[in-house]
């Protein structure tokens, strides 16, 4: 054997052993450890853009201003559906009328002219169901000496077209002026009642024209307020994100306003009673605040007590 042989075979033995050596202690190596580092820190960053760029993208997407033709579809829950055959209520008879809005869409609505009234009520319900649903408030209010005209907003009932924030204040605008110019009731003699979304609704319309009186049954403070108590998500949320119409009744009742009644179920779990204390504070004008003990947010005909009654009689003389 020649004396290169034997070297090569003298040494490959060990230089196995150092390469295999090597190997196994890379990833232990100072150098390595740096490099994997950097690697991954490089991959971090790339994955907390991507997630940043994403979340950027869902906040703008799920905003109240972009999104509000979505939150449209959550806010409100029309029925078509309903008891129409009604003849009466409380011993006065039921009127059909239709009008239009400012975009021509077809209304509809019952009238109940009480002969012994000297008020009319505008009553602007809430964000479910329609006119059918409320028979028990409607007799309520004619047994408390009131007329009552009570319109469902587009979408709801025998109304036309889609419901949306803008849409139902249009509707109610176009409620009032049906009743002034088609009806001949005195303006000065209408007293507008809105009964839970229809209290933003209320504080809305009252902005735009001059009544008696307003009533506010199961009312929200502000749009943005309601929407942050009852969903975490919209805390994320500052107010220019809003719709411009943000129903903010207590902005309305800070101004001038005519005489108010809040009226609120103090076991309402839908809109908490804090939203009329909130309300009631805030107006700056002659006001009366009734809580009904037993009465929930649905349920209030059902747990009118002799104070409700005397302030309702109040504001309807």
């Amino acid at each position: 054997m020649s004396s290169q042989q034997a070297m090569t075979s003298k040494h490959w033995f060990p230089a196995t052993i150092q390469k295999a050596f090597n190997y196994l202690i890379a990833p232990f190596k100072l150098s390595e450890w740096k490099k994997s580092a950097q690697e991954a820190k490089g991959k971090a960053k790339q994955e907390a853009k991507k997630t940043l760029m994403l979340l950027g993208i869902y906040y703008v997407l799920f905003s109240p201003l972009v999104a509000m033709p979505f939150y449209n579809t959550c806010i409100f829950h029309p029925y078509v559906t309903g008891d129409y055959e009604i003849k009466e209520i409380a011993g006065v008879k039921k009127q059909d009328v239709y009008f239009e809005n400012s975009q021509h869409t077809k209304l509809h609505a019952w009238y109940f002219a009480n002969p012994a009234a000297k008020k009319t009520i505008l009553f602007s319900h809430g964000n479910a169901g329609n006119i059918t649903h409320r028979t028990e408030i409607l007799k309520l209010l004619i047994n408390s000496g009131a007329s009552v005209f009570i319109y469902d907003y587009s979408g709801f009932g025998l109304s036309k077209g889609s419901p949306s924030v803008d849409g139902c204040i249009d509707d109610a605008i176009a409620a009032f002026d049906t009743m002034k110019n088609k009806l001949k009731i005195d303006p000065q003699s209408i007293v507008l009642y809105g009964e839970s979304l229809g209290t933003g609704i209320t504080s809305q319309l009252a902005e735009h024209r001059n009544c008696s009186g307003v009533i506010l049954q199961s009312a929200f403070a502000s749009l943005p307020e309601i929407a942050r108590e009852k969903m975490i998500v919209f805390r994320l949320y500052p107010d220019f994100i809003y719709p411009v119409n943000k129903l903010n009744t207590k902005a309305y009742v800070k101004g001038q306003h005519p005489p108010l009644l809040i009226i609120h179920g103090e076991k309402d779990n839908i809109i908490p009673v804090h939203n009329a204390d909130d309300i009631y504070a805030a107006a700056s004008q002659k006001k009366s605040l009734v809580k009904l003990p037993e009465a929930s947010h649905n349920d209030v005909p059902d747990h009118a007590t002799y104070d409700m009654g005397n302030k309702l009689a109040e504001i309807l003389r």
